[in-house]
C-alpha cells in the first residue's frame, strides 16, 4: 500500500474543518490550563508556609478579599486549584463530545464511499472476498479516518503544545534540569522506528483474520438449512474453532509488540524522573533550589513525560490506522471488471424504451476463470417473461 495513505483520507477530514478548528482551540486552552496546575502548590509551599511576599507576577492575589492573611491566601490558592481542575475537566467533556461525534461522521463518510464502490464491483470480486469480510471493512476498517484524526493528529497537536508550555516553564525554573528531563525523549524515536512496522503488520494480520471469521459466520448462519440437512454442524464448528485460534494468536502477537513498545517508552521516562529527583534533591540540599520549586519541577516532569508518552503511543494508533487503511484502499483501488465496451449504446428506458427478446446461445459463465457455474446455456427470454436459474 502507498505509504502516503493518509493523504487520500484528507478530504474526509477537510470536509469538517470548522469542527476541527474548534477542537484545535480547545487543545490550545487545555494545554494552558494543564501548565497552571502545579502553581498553586508552589505558591503555598514557597510563600504561604514561609510568610514570604508573593512574586510580582502574582502579587495581585494579595488584593483579593480576605487574602491579606496567610489563611485567606491559602483558601484562595486552594480554590484556584479546584477552579483549574473544573475548567480543565469541563473542557475535556466538551472536547470528547465534539471529538466522538466528528470521528463518527468521518467514519461514515469513508464507509459510504466504500459502500458505493462495492456496489459497482463485479460478482467475481464479491465471490472471492466474502460478505463478512467486506462488512467488516465498511463498518470497522473505515474507522481508520477517525483514528487518523482523533488518535493521531489531535493527540499529536495536544502533546506538542503541552510540551512547549511545560518545557518553557521548566526552563524558567531550572534550565539544567529541564535539559536533563528532555534527554529521556531521545530513545523514543529509535523505538518507534524499530517497532512501528512490526505493529502495523501484526495488526493487519489480526484484522484480516477477524474479517475471515465474520465471513465464515455470515456464510454458515445464512446456510443453516443446508448445514443441518447434511449434518455438517461439527465440521463447521471445527472450522470456526481453528480460525478463532489463529485470530487469537494474531491478536496476542500484535499485543506483544505494543507492550514491548510501551515498556521501552515507560522505562525511558522512569529513568529521566529518577535523574531529576536525584539531581534536584542535591540542589535543594545545597540551597540553590527551593523545596516548592522542586515539587513544581517534579510535577512538570510528570506532566512533560505524559505528552512524550502520548507522542510515542501515537505510533500505535498510526500503526492500527495504517493496517485498517490498507484494507480500505484494497477495496477502493479495485477496478471494475465488468465495463461497457467502447462505443456501446445506451438502452432507452421508460415508456419509449426497447421491449425485445433476450437470447443466449451456447453461453458459459464463471465467477472464477477455472470454475464454470453455467455451461453451454442456450435460451430465449420473451418480452415480459421472467426466468430464474437455480
Amino acid at each position: 500500500m502507498n505509504t502516503r495513505w493518509w493523504i487520500r483520507l484528507i478530504p474526509h477530514l477537510w470536509a469538517y474543518w470548522p469542527q476541527l478548528a474548534v477542537l484545535g482551540l480547545s487543545v490550545l486552552v487545555g494545554a494552558a490550563l494543564v501548565s497552571l496546575i502545579p502553581w498553586p502548590m508552589k505558591l503555598i509551599v514557597d510563600y504561604v508556609f514561609t510568610g514570604e511576599p508573593l512574586p510580582h507576577f502574582v502579587a495581585w492575589l494579595a488584593d483579593l478579599p480576605g487574602a491579606a492573611t496567610e489563611l485567606g491566601l491559602l483558601a484562595w490558592l486552594a480554590a484556584a486549584t479546584l477552579l483549574i481542575f473544573v475548567a480543565n475537566r469541563g473542557l475535556q467533556v466538551i472536547r470528547a463530545y465534539i471529538q466522538d461525534g466528528l470521528g463518527n461522521l468521518m467514519t461514515y463518510s469513508l464507509g459510504g464511499e466504500m459502500f458505493d464502490h462495492l456496489q459497482r464491483l463485479s460478482l467475481q470480486f464479491h465471490y472471492r472476498q466474502g460478505g463478512g469480510d467486506l462488512v467488516r471493512r465498511v463498518t470497522t476498517d473505515a474507522q481508520c479516518v477517525k483514528q487518523l484524526a482523533m488518535g493521531v493528529m489531535l493527540p499529536t497537536c495536544t502533546a506538542l503544545l503541552t510540551l512547549i508550555f511545560m518545557f518553557a516553564v521548566m526552563w524558567h525554573l531550572n534550565a539544567g534540569l529541564a535539559l536533563i528531563a528532555l534527554l529521556a525523549a531521545f530513545p523514543i524515536p529509535a523505538l518507534i522506528r524499530l517497532l512501528s512496522p512490526r505493529m502495523t503488520e501484526r495488526t493487519y494480520a489480526q484484522e484480516t483474520l477477524e474479517g475471515r471469521i465474520m465471513t465464515l459466520s455470515a456464510q454458515d448462519l445464512s446456510s443453516l438449512p443446508a448445514i443441518q440437512a447434511f449434518g455438517q454442524e461439527d465440521h463447521e464448528d471445527k472450522r470456526f474453532q481453528s480460525l478463532a485460534r489463529k485470530t487469537i494468536r494474531a491478536y496476542l502477537s500484535a499485543l506483544v509488540s505494543q507492550l514491548q513498545f510501551r515498556v521501552g517508552v515507560q522505562s525511558s521516562t522512569a529513568i529521566g524522573t529518577a535523574l531529576i529527583m536525584a539531581l534536584g534533591g542535591l540542589e535543594v540540599l545545597s540551597g540553590s533550589l527551593s523545596v516548592g520549586s522542586l515539587l513544581v519541577f517534579l510535577t512538570y516532569v510528570a506532566a512533560l513525560y505524559a505528552p512524550m508518552e502520548t507522542l510515542a503511543y501515537v505510533s500505535e494508533s498510526f500503526a492500527e490506522a495504517s493496517a485498517r487503511a490498507r484494507r480500505v484502499m484494497e477495496v477502493l483501488d479495485t477496478g471494475r471488471e465488468v465495463i461497457d465496451r467502447p462505443g456501446a449504446h445506451e438502452l432507452p428506458s421508460g415508456p419509449s424504451g426497447v421491449a425485445g427478446r433476450v437470447q443466449f446461445e451456447n453461453v458459459n459463465f464463471a465467477y472464477e476463470s477455472d470454475t464454470l457455474v453455467l455451461r453451454d446455456i442456450t435460451l430465449d427470454v420473451e418480452p415480459g417473461q421472467t426466468i430464474a436459474l437455480v
